[in-house]
């Protein structure tokens, strides 16, 4: 009798460790879908970005220099591998950040978690209005498209100092 009470007490203390545990796993996982979901709860969020200290206008060709004084651009991650897609009637710009470095690419197909795409006509708004104002345009008029090429929860994690932005496109 003695026994099998001492097995019954070892199996309920292993069932409350397992309990403990599955609490501990679902209260971290509340936290990141509730910051996945609002990160405002969890700090500031950004519905405007003005590129202090540009003085060049945004064009197809001094693009990379635009972006790099980018807020945006300085809150990226050291690994961060973005490919920007900027077309114009039959030409397509691209640009590939890499960490908060930008260059302009000829011919290479560099692999990036992230490839965006937009018309040039928005780089000339860029020069009149704030980068959020800008995106939400391209957001709205269906104009702005997004491709990942990694999973999403990875992705989430790689840039959680960048989702302070996320009301610039809208989400």
């Amino acid at each position: 009798m003695n026994q099998k009470l001492h097995l019954f007490k070892e199996k309920v203390r292993n069932l409350n460790w397992k309990i403990t545990i599955a609490i501990i796993i679902l209260i971290i996982g509340i936290i990141w879908v509730t910051y996945a979901v609002k990160p405002e709860i969890f700090g500031k969020v950004i519905d405007s970005v003005v590129h202090e200290g540009i003085n060049n206008k945004a064009t197809v060709e001094n693009f990379p220099e635009y972006l790099k004084k980018s807020p945006v651009i300085n809150n990226l991650p050291k690994d961060a591998s973005i490919l920007i897609s900027v077309y114009n009637n039959d030409k397509r710009y691209r640009y590939y950040i890499k960490g908060k470095n930008v260059e302009y690419l000829e011919d290479q197909q560099p692999r990036a978690d992230i490839e965006v795409s937009f018309p040039s006509k928005y780089l000339s708004k860029l020069n009149s209005a704030n980068f959020c104002e800008v995106a939400k345009e391209m957001n709205n008029n269906r104009d702005l498209s997004f491709k990942i090429n990694t999973d999403k929860i990875s992705l989430f994690w790689k840039y959680r100092d960048v989702l302070k932005y996320r009301s610039c496109l809208g989400y």
